[in-house]
């Protein structure tokens, strides 16, 4: 009897900073009969990081636990999860297609048939993309729900990402950032994130495409990443190419000029910019940088750990701080009474004085309890909080314990 096959989970994320073509990317590779498009998703990363927390606490007493009784090692955990997401989002496809169907009914100017969930019924879309660009400082937790995932970095000139992230409007016309310096700092920080990924994981797991490729030979760059996904070509996949989608600029307009400010972060990276649009992926994986990259998914656990250790013991904190505060109120309340019996009973000016205190005292607490003690504590326990510092990865690990 032929044991039945396993499905394995093997998602493509695109990643790269903001305003690159993530979207129009993403939208591209949905066309093909094997990728089912979905939504940006922006959750994985941090249930990954509060799976693995739930996996320390279930293997905390060793052979006394479940997880470690059982012999459940946090990789297989993980990957468990993942495939389960998997099956659940591939699942999902009916519902999608319904919703994508009602829309084109209810507004049909919003329907685009260069936009489809599928394009057949018979389309097997047995593995799904997501386009969500903050993926790119999560590669790590990614990677331990779905090991056989690949992703697609696209890189686009920093001038240009710049320009698109100030003049984006999200949801209620809100900007995205605040400044060139901090659109520009972005987009350093999430390329170098992926060229980092790229050095780590090597060309069979990270693949880079350009923008500027993109735009201009459409169907050569589809191809190259539809042979590095193990898929065969579908002319479909250039049908959203031929549109603008999630513009920063309305019509058919673009920047004429890029932001005049200066500063090192921006100098940075615009030299990093020229640098690496030039540069090639590299060709091999780098032992040194994969142990480095892969302790940064420890580290992360760890934190969350500890914050999550440092949460329960503020609240405990803070309950005993309230206990603390009612029994002060009852002394001054005391103290008070005495104060207003000596003065009546001795009429002498330092028992005025004492009552006066005594009062003084009372009013303050009556303000603080009403008022000003949740204030306070919450400021207390924000400012103890940013003071966590994270902490540095166990020694003593290896590479496969930290997987």
């Amino acid at each position: 009897m032929e044991s039945p096959t396993i499905h394995v989970a093997r998602p493509v994320f695109i990643v790269g900073s903001p305003r690159s073509g993530t979207s129009v990317l993403t939208w591209a590779l949905g066309q093909h009969p094997n990728l089912l498009l979905t939504e940006e998703s922006n959750w994985l990363g941090s249930f990954a990081i509060a799976a693995a927390v739930s996996h320390a606490q279930g293997s905390a007493r060793a052979q006394r636990s479940q997880l470690s009784a059982l012999g459940i090692a946090r990789a297989d955990f993980l990957s468990g999860l993942g495939n389960a997401i998997d099956r659940m989002i591939i699942g999902g496809r009916a519902h999608l297609e319904a919703a994508s169907h009602a829309t084109a009914m209810h507004s049909p100017q919003q329907a685009s048939p260069e936009f489809a969930i599928s394009r057949d019924p018979s389309d097997s879309k047995s593995r799904w993309v997501d386009g969500t660009p903050e993926y790119s400082l999560q590669i790590p937790m990614l990677l331990a729900l779905f090991p056989k995932s690949q992703f697609v970095h696209i890189l686009r000139d920093a001038d240009e990402v710049a320009a698109s992230l100030l003049a984006f409007r999200g949801e209620g016309g809100r900007p995205i950032v605040g400044s060139a310096e901090e659109a520009y700092g972005y987009w350093t920080r999430t390329v170098q994130a992926c060229l980092d990924a790229e050095k780590t994981l090597g060309p069979c797991i990270v693949h880079r495409i350009r923008y500027a490729d993109m735009a201009a030979e459409g169907e050569r760059t589809l191809r190259e990443v539809l042979d590095f996904l193990g898929e065969p070509f579908a002319p479909v996949c250039l049908e959203p190419l031929k549109h603008r989608i999630n513009s920063s600029f309305p019509g058919e307009a673009m920047p004429h000029a890029y932001p005049s400010e200066r500063s090192p972060v921006i100098e940075r990276a615009r030299r990093a910019s020229a640098e690496w649009l030039e540069s090639r992926q590299p060709a091999n994986t780098d032992p040194a940088a994969r142990a480095r990259w892969q302790a940064g998914f420890e580290t992360a656990v760890v934190y969350a750990q500890g914050l999550e250790t440092n949460w329960e013991a503020a609240q405990r904190l803070l309950t005993q701080t309230r206990m603390a505060f009612a029994a002060s109120g009852v002394l001054l309340f005391s103290n008070w009474l005495l104060a207003l019996a000596v003065l009546l009973w001795s009429r002498d000016a330092t028992a005025a004085v004492w009552l006066m205190l005594a009062s003084v005292l009372v009013v303050v607490y009556a303000w603080l309890r009403r008022a000003g003690l949740r204030a306070i504590a919450t400021r207390v326990l924000g400012m103890t909080t940013r003071r966590i510092r994270k902490p540095e990865p166990r020694e003593g690990l290896s590479v496969e314990d930290r997987r």
